[in-house]
């Protein structure tokens, strides 16, 4: 196979391969303005799921949409930002993205399936900031994806509670993260090469 076809090839597969564990867009954030401050909110993974860990995301922009510039690093400074479920609520602490200006997260678990909200307050660089209720896109099962269902019981396992020394419920269910698609990818390329190499069709 000629050298110029084969690396476009290889291209094409890591983008492949990579796109759908790498890349989580965040779709149903939405976005309130208070006199000149924005404030977005939303779950970093979307949509979320019971039992996975999680990160909700607050972004903070000086101005009235979310081309503004960002208020970096202590937009939360004079804020609470309170999760609440149902008759439930918990205050939660944030911490300023390194990567992203504006940004400021904090990880979360959600343990029920449902809505969430998250309710602000407090003032931004001299804005005041009403009791504001944020509805968060709704938390799901991972079941209600699976096809065939995982229900009822099959020859050594129950796909509903447990196998010998193997926990089959909602949160031992793997998944691919950017860091092992990373590792998959490399070795899927490293086996083409050497094989590109050994059977003559790839020299450099």
């Amino acid at each position: 196979m000629n050298r110029k076809i084969i690396i476009p090839v290889i291209l094409a597969l890591v983008a492949v391969i990579v796109a759908p564990y790498a890349i989580h867009p965040a779709e149903a954030h939405t976005l309130k303005t208070f006199d000149k401050i924005s404030v977005k909110i939303g779950w970093l993974n979307e949509p979320p799921f019971v039992g996975d860990l999680n990160e909700v995301d607050v972004y903070v922009y000086n101005g009235t949409s979310d081309s503004a510039p960002p208020i970096v690093g202590t937009a939360l400074d004079q804020m609470t930002v309170t999760a609440q479920y149902g008759g439930q609520s918990k205050k939660l602490s944030f911490d300023a993205s390194d990567d992203t200006p504006g940004l400021y997260v904090s990880a979360l678990t959600p343990s029920q399936i449902g809505t969430y909200n998250m309710i602000i307050q407090g003032s931004i660089n001299g804005t005041t900031i009403p009791s504001t209720t944020y509805a968060m896109q709704d938390v799901e099962a991972k079941d209600s994806y699976y096809f065939p269902p995982m229900s009822g019981n099959m020859t050594g396992m129950n796909m509903s509670g447990n196998m010998t020394g193997m926990n089959m419920s909602n949160n031992a269910v793997p998944e691919f993260g950017p860091v092992s698609s990373l590792v998959l990818v490399i070795a899927i390329v490293s086996v083409i090469v050497v094989t590109g190499k050994t059977r003559g069709f790839l020299n450099f």
